[in-house]
């Protein structure tokens, strides 16, 4: 009931005080599992329906929400394992096997994703979430007109949705080499998620495509602000530098990117690109 009137807080102390009298409480356990997870508190969270699943293991909200959980903690085998378990326990359910495809492409197996994804979209040829998921897993296997078949089935069904807008907008941009189609795509995507770095480096990326560096730089700048950690963002920020005539610039944020990820520097060729820069 306190949750229904958007009490939260009390609920989830009342949960917990329920939890202490009988530990192994599995309503209590789910709610304040499903709580905490949405607070972004996500290890007492899988606690909590860890504790809901060795009581009732066949319980499928608290699988759905765990292998979520299992996900972004990069506990893979494990999620993949519970994702396993709801094929058993919810077959005819999408987020069942979206769910499994998902978590087969952070493992980087796209091959049993794609079969995956194509189970969802048996049961339901309308899931945005199929879709979006079978573009990742076909670009992945380099099948880049079924990825992107796949991303615009998505954006006809809801055109807001981010993740289809914004990899539509780089393959678009860097597999299939018109960054002039794929820039109001990357534009939506921003102004969906003005905030997001990856969002935003994507959009400064395809200005760079464009050789509109001037307008490049602004973004990558702001993406960098954003995520100073990433990598990527450093790369493409050094070779806009490089454009607008400015080497120290450029041999500063390219270094800091080869630092960032040395796998990037060794694809990308950074430690070329610096010496020709003169750094």
């Amino acid at each position: 009931i306190l949750l229904s009137q958007k009490k939260d807080e009390e609920a989830a102390s009342y949960l917990r005080a329920a939890l202490r009298t009988n530990p192994s409480h599995v309503g209590s356990n789910l709610l304040l599992g499903r709580y905490l997870a949405a607070n972004g508190q996500r290890e007492q969270a899988m606690r909590s329906l860890e504790a809901a699943l060795s009581v009732n293991p066949r319980l499928s909200e608290a699988q759905f929400l765990l292998v979520n959980l299992y996900a972004e903690s990069r506990r893979l085998p494990e999620a993949l394992t519970l994702a396993r378990d709801l094929q058993q326990t919810e077959p005819r359910s999408v987020r069942t096997w979206v769910l499994t495809g998902a978590v087969l492409v952070a493992q980087d197996n796209p091959r049993d994703a794609v079969d995956a994804f194509g189970k969802a979209l048996k049961i339901d040829g309308e899931s945005v979430e199929a879709y979006r998921g079978l573009g990742q897993a076909l670009g992945l296997l380099g099948q880049y007109d079924r990825a992107e078949q796949s991303y615009r089935k998505a954006l006809a069904i809801r055109d807001h949705d981010l993740i289809s807008l914004n990899n539509l907008a780089w393959m678009l941009s860097e597999i299939r080499k018109k960054p002039d189609e794929a820039l109001p795509f990357a534009v939506r995507a921003q102004q969906l998620a003005p905030q997001s770095a990856s969002v935003i480096d994507t959009l400064g990326w395809i200005h760079y495509r464009r050789q509109s560096y001037a307008e490049a730089e602004k973004l990558l700048i702001l993406a960098a602000e954003r995520a100073p950690s990433d990598s990527a963002v450093r790369f493409h920020l050094g070779m806009t530098y490089a454009k607008l005539g400015r080497p120290q610039d450029a041999v500063s944020a390219l270094r800091r990117a080869a630092q960032l990820d040395p796998k990037l520097a060794e694809r990308e060729n950074i430690t070329q690109a610096i010496k020709d820069l003169g750094g």
